[in-house]
């Protein structure tokens, strides 16, 4: 996982808690502070059923805001998806639906924006159009 973050320099990464979340947690972050190569870690509670925590996932899908690629695990989860609650595998469908929940709760939409600092500078502000009717020391 640790040669994956450096790899791709990903913005978080993402896990279940609980068990899932003891069992790795002491060991990713060793192995992170070992190699010096750092991401955030999200832990997701699953606070619901797996059907309920599909449904962002399904919201998602019903505004068409879901790619799934043309290849093999495209078509392994849109199986999975179509047989969803009913299938006995549904393990591509878990961890899709988890990316889902934490893109609604873990991770809100961020966006830069561009913020221009005050001058704090008497010298800029001495070079500003003067715009007044009174003299201005530069033609005086």
């Amino acid at each position: 996982m640790v040669r994956q973050f450096r790899k791709w320099r990903p913005f978080a990464f993402f896990g279940e808690s609980g068990v899932i979340r003891r069992a790795t947690e002491p060991t990713l972050v060793r192995r992170m502070h070992e190699t010096g190569t750092f991401t955030r870690l999200e832990w997701i509670t699953r606070t619901r059923d797996k059907a309920a925590t599909a449904r962002p996932l399904q919201a998602r899908m019903a505004m068409g805001k879901v790619y799934l690629p043309d290849n093999e695990h495209g078509k392994r989860l849109l199986t999975q998806m179509l047989a969803f609650p009913a299938a006995v595998h549904d393990d591509a469908v878990d961890a899709a639906a988890l990316m889902a929940l934490a893109l609604d709760q873990a991770h809100p939409a961020t966006r830069l924006v561009a913020v221009k600092k005050p001058s704090f500078d008497r010298w800029d502000r001495a070079f500003e159009t003067d715009t007044s009717d009174e003299v201005s020391w530069k033609t005086a």
